[in-house]
């Protein structure tokens, strides 16, 4: 089996993948993640479309499992992280896509020192990184194999300036991105002929 693994240095604290609302990020307005939300519904949209992955901390492994509990006659899927029940439920961001996934993964590490990317076959954890392991397939893969279309890390811009570049679009309709990252794509605007990196846009 294929994995897309992304990883970066430093070990993330296990208590803000638990914690609604857990962000160390909201003060900073060039960065992605400042809710405290997107690696929670990252989880509940990979255990609610059957997405085989891993998370590492250091090197142990993370052990995420849903339990399914009855609440006032309804069943609920509850996550349960390293054997603790957590506040969080396989129902959680049922709008998200697969790149929004990739995206709260990519952004979490793009914040931290030495991060990286790549398809592996093999899994395992490295002291004193992060590592996430996704299976690659599906929907999943088609960001994969369309990452420059979802980040423009590795596209040259036509125009840039501190807080602003321009980019020749790259896909159906007008696409925004925030620091180089996909945050808004308009297909109802056809013909396109450029692409806009806000790099302090207010998501």
């Amino acid at each position: 089996m294929n994995f897309l693994k992304i990883s970066n240095r430093g070990e993330l604290d296990i208590r803000l993948v638990e914690l609604m609302g857990g962000t160390t990020k909201a003060n900073d307005s060039f960065k992605i993640g400042q809710f405290g939300t997107g690696l929670k519904y990252t989880l509940a949209w990979l255990l609610r479309n059957n997405i085989f992955f891993h998370l590492f901390i250091g090197g142990k492994r993370v052990e995420i499992e849903t339990k399914t509990e009855k609440i006032r006659n309804e069943d609920f899927e509850i996550v349960y992280i390293n054997g603790n029940r957590s506040s969080l439920t396989t129902s959680m961001g049922g709008e998200w896509e697969a790149w929004m996934i990739i995206r709260e993964i990519w952004c979490n590490a793009i914040d931290e020192e030495d991060h990286s990317r790549s398809i592996e076959t093999n899994v395992e954890g490295r002291k004193n990184y992060t590592t996430f392991y996704i299976q690659n397939t599906g929907e999943i893969k088609e960001v994969v194999d369309n990452w420059n279309d979802y980040f423009l890390h590795e596209v040259e811009a036509l125009q840039e300036e501190k807080n602003f570049a321009v980019y020749e679009s790259r896909s159906e309709g007008l696409s925004l991105y925030k620091n180089g990252v996909l945050i808004s794509r308009d297909k109802k605007v056809e013909n396109a002929l450029f692409s806009y990196d806000i790099k302090n846009a207010t998501i």
